[in-house]
């Protein structure tokens, strides 16, 4: 059903490579994030290394939510903040206590409890949480380390959502603290990111509705196909996929649900007013790239 067209794989990725100040609209977009400011709520009132637990073992809970996953992880942090002294002298142990006693109590996270109940177990009495507990910034040498262990410990692909999201949410954490990370995980295929995957013409054969091609590309039949395209991608930009699915995953409904680029790039500024403030004409370009099958040949006026 789908190909990779190779042409448009390496210009998109020349092309995002080359935007200037790339970086800045992709730090931008994350510093919006209503996941990483959840998190700015709690780094600095525990300690990093429980932050850094306890926000892993969370991502690997993070699926089949009752509401929006920025609601979830406000609840969250706020339940963190609430316990912090309860937290401050906490073992992985009693972090196993404190977390199993929040998910008792959340709004948005009351599904398939006693599959998550066993998650944390695994996680918490796991060697990651020691090893974090003694060095928490072990794996900015490798965030790839971190998907790998992960995966050992939960038996899930190291390509698996909540897997690849753990990484992304330690990430974050390091970089409130100002922790530069190196290494890279793959680019999460859910249906934000297939949708770009489509709509940007890095692979071909969509001949069905967009809704049942985005169903199609995060299927196991397909999905690795999408990986490796993003991987193309990450060789020609030289941007780590952990960053630019902050650019995908919050530009997607934007584009997916506007009528035109325009509206796609009122929407976007909507949301993220200070990227748009010292980069709408790039974002102007991106938009248009990043929507290609969607919006062509239809033009952003000026």
């Amino acid at each position: 059903m789908f190909s990779i067209d190779s042409d448009r794989c390496r210009g998109l990725g020349l092309f995002l490579g080359t935007v200037p100040e790339i970086m800045s609209i992709i730090d931008l977009i994350e510093e919006s994030d209503k996941q990483f400011i959840a998190l700015k709520r709690i780094v600095g009132r525990l300690p990093v290394a429980i932050v850094l637990n306890m926000v892993i073992a969370n991502s690997l809970i993070s699926y089949f939510l009752t509401g929006k996953g920025e609601d979830y992880w406000s609840e969250f942090a706020d339940y963190l903040a609430r316990m912090k002294n309860h937290l401050k002298n906490a073992d992985c142990e009693d972090m196993l206590k404190i977390h199993r006693e929040f998910l008792k109590i959340s709004k948005y996270n009351r599904l398939s409890l006693q599959n998550k109940y066993s998650r944390l177990e695994k996680y918490y009495f796991s060697q990651i949480c020691r090893k974090i507990m003694n060095e928490p910034f072990r794996y900015t040498n490798d965030l790839s380390h971190l998907t790998r262990e992960l995966e050992r410990i939960t038996g899930s692909r190291s390509t698996s959502k909540t897997i690849v999201f753990a990484s992304k949410m330690y990430w974050y954490v390091c970089k409130i603290v100002g922790k530069n990370v190196r290494g890279d995980i793959d680019m999460p295929i859910d249906r934000r990111n297939a949708f770009i995957t489509i709509s940007s013409g890095i692979i071909r054969g969509c001949n069905d509705s967009i809704e049942e091609c985005v169903s199609a590309l995060i299927s196991s039949k397909y999905s690795s196909l999408a990986r490796r395209v993003w991987r193309i991608i990450r060789q020609y930009s030289g941007i780590p996929l952990y960053r630019l699915d902050a650019l995908t995953w919050n530009m997607a409904p934007h584009i997916r649900y506007s009528r035109s680029p325009d509206e796609a790039l009122t929407r976007f500024c909507e949301d993220f007013s200070r990227v748009c403030n010292k980069h709408r004409d790039l974002i102007k370009q991106i938009i248009l790239e990043l929507g290609r099958i969607i919006f062509e040949p239809i033009h952003i006026e000026k």
